[in-house]
């Protein structure tokens, strides 16, 4: 897409140079004004820092079905002007859409904090111990069915109704009850395979350490079909120090009788693949049951967290 700058503005207006976006209403009257300011990393001129997060943003509204009459960018203060309409229709079954400031704003920032976690297992020595006490207890028992059979699985700990997690982190959160399990383990939750009403516990690994490998060792994400599910795959390529860890994070999980990897985004576990090989190269995908408008938009957050430039937001109203 070209830009077209205006010497007595100051003004790229992207707006103008989109008129094949099918969500680019410019006779429409805009409803919400959000601003946003870019840091570039260091050794991005600034101007193509904007230029890159304004296109990253547009697509991203694209992409979500978010109507807009313009999209501004300013060199002098280093902001993005976006002039919104609304956002996208509800289905025809569903409650009437209602969209304020927050929610415009979630959809231009990116917020995709991705991580890769090494994860206990069930039969870990030590972990079932405690899960047998608090049966005893019998309180938990009352909401988190514990996978001591294995029937889920190594790496699931247990299942619980989406209601009861809230109930189940506050037990665990009690010091007494945290006191019992190694000092680097956290607890995660992901959607059950089986049951959508359900989330599955799993316990991280943490090494009382950040995580060895996130979202800022990638070079490229994308979405792509996949072929045997039929669903839609992020693909992800590592840089070349996220390929090392990669690997060998890949290799000591498949050597310790094939392990799992928890890939976490937003703190939320979205899966946790068993590892039978190591993976060299510095390529691997993450699945999620995204839809392709899903995909589509996790793949454009991630290459602005792979840009490195900060935006904040500094004007958010309703017009």
């Amino acid at each position: 897409m070209k830009y077209i700058f205006s010497a007595l503005l100051g003004l790229c207006l992207i707006s103008a140079c989109s008129q094949q976006k099918k969500n680019h209403l410019p006779r429409e009257p805009a409803r919400f004004l959000i601003v946003v300011q870019v840091t570039p990393v260091a050794g991005v001129p600034a101007a193509t820092a904007l230029k890159d997060m304004a296109q990253f943003a547009t697509d991203r509204l694209e992409t979500a079905g978010i109507t807009y009459q313009g999209i501004e960018t300013d060199e002098s203060t280093n902001t993005i002007h976006f002039r919104l309409i609304d956002g996208p229709p509800a289905p025809p079954a569903g409650p009437t859409a209602r969209y304020d400031v927050a929610y415009f704003q979630n959809a231009i920032v990116p917020k995709a904090k991705l991580e890769f976690w090494d994860i206990y297992q069930v039969q870990d020595p030590g972990l079932s111990a405690p899960f047998q006490q608090f049966y005893e207890e019998q309180f938990l028992l009352k909401y988190l069915e514990f996978n001591k059979e294995g029937y889920l699985g190594s790496t699931t700990f247990g299942i619980a109704n989406v209601a009861d997690v809230p109930v189940i982190d506050s037990f665990f959160a009690l010091p007494e009850k945290k006191a019992l399990f190694p000092p680097d383990l956290v607890f995660g939750w992901a959607k059950a395979r089986m049951d959508s009403g359900k989330l599955e516990l799993f316990a991280l690994k943490t090494h009382n350490r950040p995580a060895p490998l996130t979202g800022k060792d990638l070079k490229d994400a994308y979405a792509y079909p996949d072929g045997q599910s039929g669903g839609v795959l992020i693909s992800l390529d590592f840089n070349a120090n996220g390929a090392v860890i990669w690997e060998e994070m890949t290799r000591k999980a498949a050597e310790d009788n094939h392990r799992g990897i928890a890939i976490v985004l937003n703190d939320e576990i979205l899966s946790v693949p068993m590892v039978m090989t190591p993976i060299p190269g510095g390529k691997s995908s993450i699945t999620g049951g995204f839809t392709s408008a899903e995909a589509h938009d996790l793949a454009l957050q991630l290459k602005m967290t792979i840009a490195g430039h900060q935006m904040t937001v500094v004007k958010a109203e309703t017009l």
